[in-house]
Order: structure tokens, then sequence, then C-alpha cells
């Protein structure tokens, strides 16, 4: 299975230390959740809502880049 970062694009070697993490939407809405779990588990890591990253700069850079988002006027 091939592994790639969500903020980078780089793909995972064996042997690299990666974070993994879940996004969520919350239903009826355009909100999203991410946890971050700091240990790699491939098996965890074949779920369909898990992200991939190979650093925290990279995972805190997509969280950032996903939650600037300009809020919508109701």
């Amino acid at each position: 299975m091939e592994f790639l970062c969500k903020g980078c694009g780089k793909q995972k070697q064996t042997g690299e230390r990666w974070l993994l993490a879940f996004e969520f939407e919350k239903p009826g809405t355009d909100i999203k959740n991410t946890i971050v779990l700091a240990d790699w588990d491939e098996k965890r890591a074949l779920h369909p809502r898990a992200l991939h990253f190979c650093s925290s700069a990279c995972q805190e850079a997509y969280v950032a880049k996903r939650d600037a988002r300009e809020p919508v006027a109701l």
C-alpha cells in the first residue's frame, strides 16, 4: 500500500515515523474535525477517513489551510 503525505505529497518509506490522523465531518454542515494520533499504525492508516502526514509541520499546515476558509454569513 502506498501512503502519501496529505500536506506535501511525499511517499512514506518503510521505517519512517509518520503521523496518522482522521478527519470527520459534522453531518449537515461543512465543518471538519481532525483527530491526530501520535503513533503510526499501518492497519488504521488504511481507514477511508485516515490522513497521513510525514511531519507535524505538514499536519499543522494542512489544518491551518483547511480552516482558513472565510466564514459564511447566514
